[in-house]
């Protein structure tokens, strides 16, 4: 028997010439992250959110913040400590403009053992400024990471209705940070009336730099606009015996 010819490299290049035909059939028939947010794909955008390609994974993140489903909630939390920061970035983006419907979950991620999940976590509270949330910010405010330390005085100043972030603000001015402590002055200020009596008692405190902040603040507060001529006439007297 005359020999046969060897054609088992031939049936290996086969195989691979069908394997890369139907990848490439594969990736043909997926959908793009735009086509997902077009047809309103809540579920193919939180699947993509596993996905190894961290500019999908963040495409998808601020696709499902413009759809605002609230499924999307914990797949974002969790897209909060993503390895890659854009990532982390558009999902705190997203649950921002999904807005108090996410609270109760940005609440809870204030507890998480990693700290860039905390710290996104404060600034979308601080977006979406739910007064409810400020307990659990006064818990968290003393955080070892200036940065979470940062975003939580911000977040009560974006809120700026609750009168018990005016303690904690407070507090803040003497934190060890500069950035904290500047922060918390812009805070003070958010908070407007509410913190107007604080102000008055610190012009008497024993610290220079707390008095000249509260003397400053009391000014900026005076010549706001909506602040009330009752307001006005209150701290009038003690700022003018401050000088």
């Amino acid at each position: 028997m005359p020999p046969q010819p060897d054609i088992s490299g031939k049936h290996t290049v086969l195989k691979v010439l069908l394997i890369l035909i139907l990848v490439v059939a594969i990736r043909g028939c997926a959908k793009t992250v735009e086509q997902m947010r077009n047809e309103r794909d809540v579920e193919g955008l939180i699947e993509a959110l596993k996905s190894t390609d961290s500019e999908k994974r963040a495409k998808a993140a601020e696709a499902l913040g413009e759809l605002r489903d609230v499924r999307a909630i914990e797949p974002l939390i969790e897209a909060l400590s993503d390895e890659d920061s854009t990532v982390r970035q558009k999902a705190s983006e997203a649950l921002a403009k999904i807005g108090t419907s996410a609270t109760k979950s940005l609440v809870e991620a204030l507890k998480s053992d990693d700290w860039r999940v905390r710290y996104r976590a404060a600034w979308a509270i601080g977006k979406i400024g739910d007064a409810r949330a400020v307990p659990y910010l006064i818990q968290a405010v003393d955080d070892e990471v200036r940065d979470v330390r940062l975003n939580i005085v911000w977040a009560f100043g974006e809120i700026g209705v609750d009168p018990r972030a005016v303690d904690p603000i407070f507090n803040a001015l003497k934190d060890e940070d500069s950035s904290v402590r500047e922060e918390a002055k812009n805070a003070l200020v958010k908070m407007g009336e509410q913190a107007v009596d604080k102000l008055i008692q610190a012009l008497n405190d024993k610290d220079s730099e707390i008095r000249n902040i509260s003397a400053w603040a009391l000014g900026e507060i005076g010549g706001r606009r909506g602040t009330s001529f009752e307001t006005r006439k209150k701290m009038a007297e003690p700022l003018v015996n401050a000088l």
